[in-house]
């Protein structure tokens, strides 16, 4: 698990002990050897699995409606779905 923080605050220690113990790396993004380096990094780990991450656009509700979602992925004449959905964070 990789994780690229942003900003200047502390990335939270749940996130570092994830990329810890998964054998990733969590990187500051104003690191000084910048992030060129970071997919080559990704590449030569290929795993298999692979994060998927959005910003949903949906009206959330305030936090009270539940947001549906699908993923689909196609790999070398093979197809694979997931539908699954979360609730926003309550405002």
């Amino acid at each position: 698990f990789f994780a690229i923080s942003l900003g200047t605050g502390s990335p939270s220690p749940v996130l570092g002990y994830l990329c810890e113990r998964s054998g990733g790396a969590l990187l500051r993004a104003d690191r000084p050897q910048g992030l060129a380096g970071v997919a080559d990094s990704l590449r030569a780990s290929a795993s298999g699995m692979y994060r998927l991450s959005f910003s949903s656009m949906g009206d959330d509700g305030f936090g009270r409606a539940y947001l549906p979602f699908s993923v689909e992925a196609y790999l070398r004449g093979r197809s694979g779905k997931d539908e699954s959905g979360f609730f926003a964070p309550l405002r």
